[in-house]
């Protein structure tokens, strides 16, 4: 064999085992500033806009989000944080946003957003889990959602 053919072959193993390894990889939470976490706060930005009032006009304005939980697991992401306090106002107002993430072709894509201060409904959550695809994983859920998701699937 010669030696440029074994280089080629080692490279290739090694090529196998590193993909091999990624589509093993554990949930992660994107660093401060990564642009990972900048799309993904951006397309829950504009998510919340839709909502109109005060959050649209925080949304355009660029307010940001204090992010209590931002997990990533694969092509799929969950989200929770607020606004924060400028000038003694809360921007959002004062409820959580909750938002379940799916990346496609074109970026990050909100498939549910909760903006809210009270505790979904039956009805609501089996709106929710009906909003996700099957294969959303419940391991980057906090306890709360995967709780109410998981008693969801239950009941259906």
């Amino acid at each position: 064999m010669h030696p440029p053919t074994r280089y080629v072959r080692l490279l290739l193993s090694l090529s196998f085992c590193v993909a091999c390894t990624n589509s093993f990889a554990q949930p992660y939470t994107p660093a401060v500033g990564s642009p990972e976490r900048v799309a993904i706060a951006n397309a829950v930005r504009a998510s919340v806009a839709q909502l109109g009032g005060q959050f649209e006009e925080d949304a355009r304005r660029g307010a940001k989000f204090v992010i209590a939980v931002l997990k990533i697991d694969g092509r799929y992401a969950f989200f929770e944080g607020g606004g924060q306090e400028v000038n003694g106002e809360m921007t959002y107002g004062p409820v959580d946003i909750v938002a379940f993430l799916g990346k496609g072709n074109l970026g990050w894509r909100v498939l549910n957003l909760q903006a809210r201060g009270d505790v979904p409904d039956d009805t609501e959550v089996a709106q929710l889990r009906a909003s996700l695809p099957p294969d959303f994983p419940l391991n980057i859920v906090n306890k709360f959602w995967r709780d109410l998701l998981l008693g969801a699937r239950r009941s259906n």
